[in-house]
C-alpha cells in the first residue's frame, strides 16, 4: 500500500486527493499543513472580509471530504524540511512517504519598506487568520467599520457635523464602548463619529445614523467608485416608500452614452 503525502490544503491538494482516489482507493493520504481550518476557498476571503461571504460558504469541499476520502489531516504544523523519505515537522515528527507533493502555492512578496521590520502586526492577506486579523483588531482606539461611508453622507467627513447613531437592537443597552465610526473609503477622513459613545458592537450590527435629511443623495458622490444607495421615505403612519432607486454600474458609465463604450460593457 502507496503512503501518499500532500503538503498543502489549498486546491492543488484538493484535486491532488481526489487524483490519487480515482486511481488508487486504498492507498493512505495524509495532508499537512500549516492552517486549522477544513480547506477554503481562498479567493473568497476578500468576499468574507466584507461579510458577503458567510463563514461556512468560504469551505469548498463538504465537512466530511477527508472522511469519505480516507484522508488524514495533519493541522497546524508546518514541513521544516525533506529527507531520507520523510517530511520533517517544526514539531519533531517525521512523516514517512512514497510519493510526496509539495502544494504549499505561491509566496507573497514583501517589497522593502522602512522600518517594516519594527511592525509587530503585518498581514499579506494570503490566508483566512491574515483576513480575520484584518476585520477585527484591537489597537490603542477601537474602529468600528461600516458599509456606508462619506459618499453616503458627507457631512461629518468635510466638516465634522453631528449626527446621532444608534445600534439597532440594542438603543436600551448602556453607551460604554468608545469608538470610532468609520466608513469604507480610501481617506482618513471617512468617519461618521470620533470618540463616541456607543453600545458593544458586534459584527453583522446595523447601525443608524439619524437625521441626515436631504444630506445624503443630494451631496453625494461616486468617487472609489461608489454607487449612490437609495432613499426611503419613512411616513407619518409606519408606511416605507422609495423615493429614489439606488444607482447602478450604469449610471456609473452614464456620460460614456457618446461613444461605443456602454454597448462593450454590455451594462443592464
Amino acid at each position: 500500500m502507496k503512503k501518499y503525502v500532500i503538503i498543502g490544503n489549498s486546491a492543488a491538494a484538493i484535486g491532488a486527493v481526489q487524483g490519487i482516489r480515482s486511481v488508487d482507493r486504498d492507498g493512505s493520504i495524509t495532508i499537512i499543513t500549516d492552517e486549522a481550518y477544513h480547506t477554503y476557498s481562498r479567493p473568497l476571503i476578500s468576499y468574507w472580509l466584507e461579510g458577503k461571504v458567510a463563514d461556512d460558504k468560504i469551505y469548498y469541499r463538504e465537512p466530511d471530504f477527508y472522511e469519505k476520502n480516507n484522508v488524514k489531516v495533519i493541522f497546524s504544523v508546518r514541513a521544516e524540511k525533506i529527507e531520507n523519505g520523510c517530511v520533517v515537522l517544526d514539531n519533531g515528527e517525521k512523516v514517512q512517504y512514497d510519493k510526496l507533493l509539495v502544494a504549499t502555492g505561491s509566496k507573497p512578496f514583501v517589497p522593502p519598506m522602512k522600518d517594516i521590520d519594527k511592525v509587530e502586526d503585518k498581514f499579506t492577506f494570503m490566508t483566512w487568520d491574515s483576513a480575520k486579523a484584518i476585520r477585527e483588531k484591537h489597537i490603542y482606539k477601537e474602529y468600528i467599520g461600516l458599509d456606508a461611508c462619506a459618499a453616503n453622507l458627507m457631512r461629518p467627513a468635510i466638516y465634522g457635523a453631528y449626527h446621532h447613531i444608534t445600534v439597532a437592537g440594542k438603543e436600551d443597552a448602556p453607551c460604554d464602548h468608545k469608538y470610532d465610526v468609520t466608513g469604507s473609503l480610501c481617506e482618513n477622513s471617512d468617519k461618521f463619529a470620533i470618540d463616541r459613545m456607543l453600545p458593544k458592537i458586534d459584527m453583522g450590527d446595523y447601525l443608524i445614523i439619524h437625521d441626515t435629511g436631504a444630506h445624503g443623495f443630494s451631496m453625494g458622490y461616486q468617487y472609489n467608485g461608489k454607487l449612490r444607495s437609495a432613499e426611503l421615505l419613512l411616513k407619518e403612519n409606519g408606511d416605507v416608500q422609495m423615493i429614489r432607486r439606488a444607482e447602478t454600474p450604469k449610471d456609473y458609465f452614464a456620460t460614456f452614452d457618446f461613444c461605443d463604450a456602454l454597448d462593450k460593457l454590455n451594462l443592464k
